[in-house]
């Protein structure tokens, strides 16, 4: 009878004992995902950012070479070669 009561003391203890192994292993493996889940989002809104910051530069870099070059009007080159042969002739 007392190895019957032993045995039944030594079950149970194994059992609480592996009850409480399962119960560190499921909360070590739900903060590894927690932190897998961190990682995720914190890798995702880096790359958000990086391409929203090159999709900006290549738009200002499109819109810079879409631009024309300014090349005033004939009316203001012909006002700068004016005042230049006035100022010739006034040097003279």
């Amino acid at each position: 009878m007392r190895s019957f009561v032993w045995c039944t003391a030594m079950i149970s203890f194994a059992a609480l004992d592996a009850g409480a192994q399962q119960a560190d292993q499921l909360q070590q493996l739900q903060q590894q995902l927690q932190q897998l889940k961190q990682q995720y989002a914190d890798t995702t809104h880096e790359f958000e950012q990086r391409i929203a910051a090159l999709e900006q530069q290549l738009e200002m870099q499109k819109t810079a070479a879409e631009k024309p070059k300014k090349v005033p009007p004939v009316p203001v080159l012909e006002l700068v070669a004016e005042k230049a042969a006035k100022k010739a002739v006034d040097d003279v």
